[in-house]
């Protein structure tokens, strides 16, 4: 992954971004994801606390009804080309599963993404699934780690590593 790609990853969303996308300050237009960061600037919680705010505007609890792109998975997908071709590892615990491979591809179809790999040893098919609604993202300079919120190994966590190339 590019320099470029991290950068646009991590400062997701960016000022024009949250002017232009999220529409900050525009009632119910407004994205029901953005909050504010830790340190400053804006972040987006789609991927950590999705269900939680769906539920929020499903009750009439949040002025902000927006759900106005794909928050940082979007980005990723945006950028997937910078990232096939790079080691892959597959964990869980139940059953004790550890593979790893090389990743192929990356695609969201309907409410599921896609994680395609070229796999060493045990076989797992093409690839791993996880439902984006509840998909959690952790992304370092080093590594994008994804997993089911809250069920982490028990439901299997993939990850890309973004200093790791190896091609077949």
């Amino acid at each position: 992954m590019s320099t470029s790609t991290i950068e646009a990853v991590t400062r997701f969303p960016t000022e024009q971004h949250v002017r232009e996308v999220c529409k900050l300050g525009q009632g119910e237009k407004s994205c029901r994801y953005l909050a504010m960061g830790g340190r400053g600037g804006w972040t987006c919680l789609r991927a950590k606390q999705k269900e939680y705010l769906d539920g929020r505007v499903a009750n009439g609890q949040l002025q902000a009804k927006g759900d106005n792109c794909e928050g940082v998975l979007g980005e990723l997908l945006k950028n997937k080309a910078s990232l096939v071709g790079k080691r892959v590892r597959y964990q869980e615990q139940m059953p004790t599963l550890e593979v790893a491979g090389v990743l192929r591809d990356l695609r969201v179809e309907g409410d599921m993404l896609h994680i395609i790999a070229d796999w060493e040893g045990e076989t797992m098919g093409q690839g791993c699934t996880i439902n984006i609604d509840y998909l959690n993202l952790d992304i370092t300079p080093a590594s994008i780690t994804m997993s089911i919120s809250g069920l982490g190994s028990f439901a299997g966590i993939t990850t890309i590593f973004l200093d790791q190339i190896r091609s077949r």
